[in-house]
């Protein structure tokens, strides 16, 4: 019998800074989820960027800013 729990902490989704390409979602750089969109701040370079996670089966980037 397999173990149902065995994946059940593997990441399976990774969405990437678009500045440096950092990756955002097992960095710590998590700031906000309101109604799917997520904030990011990558912990590398520091930029804001949201992501849509309600619109297709990927994550799409909708905002980048260089600014806090």
């Amino acid at each position: 019998m397999k173990n149902k729990n065995k994946n059940k902490n593997k990441q399976s989704c990774f969405c990437y800074c678009p500045e440096c390409n950092n990756e955002l979602c097992g960095t710590n750089s998590f700031v906000s989820d309101v109604n799917g969109i997520v904030t990011y701040e990558c912990s590398k370079c520091e930029v804001v960027s949201q992501f849509n996670f309600n619109v297709a089966p990927v994550p799409i980037l909708i905002e980048r800013r260089d600014y806090k």
